[in-house]
């Protein structure tokens, strides 16, 4: 089962639909509420964890859209990525900054 992720920054959430085999979107639902702030960017890793920016840093959500962390920064952040060898830096962006987090999760994405 695939799963597409949307930043809702106006409704301050992700929300999160099933995708079929015939690539139709289905069961549409809120995933996760973020406070302080609103999602922009968001990535996920290859153990089903969402990363969102939010006010305060990147909130880690585990697969059922609970909160297990954060990664708290000085700088409201405005994206995130995963890179470095074997996908295990998070890279922060902020409006004049730049963080690096070295992670023991991989990223997802591709390539």
């Amino acid at each position: 089962l695939s799963q597409l992720y949307i930043a809702d920054s106006k409704s301050r959430h992700i929300r999160v639909f099933d995708v079929t085999v015939d690539n139709a979107l289905v069961n549409g639902r809120i995933f996760a509420n973020i406070a302080p702030g609103f999602p922009d960017g968001i990535r996920l890793d290859r153990d089903g964890r969402v990363y969102s920016t939010a006010d305060d840093g990147i909130h880690v959500f585990n697969g059922g859209g609970d909160l297990i962390g954060k990664i708290l920064v000085e700088q409201t952040p405005s994206n995130c990525t995963f890179g470095g060898l074997g996908k295990r830096m998070l890279y922060i962006t902020a409006q004049t900054a730049v963080y690096r987090v070295a992670l023991t999760s991989t990223g997802a994405q591709e390539p």
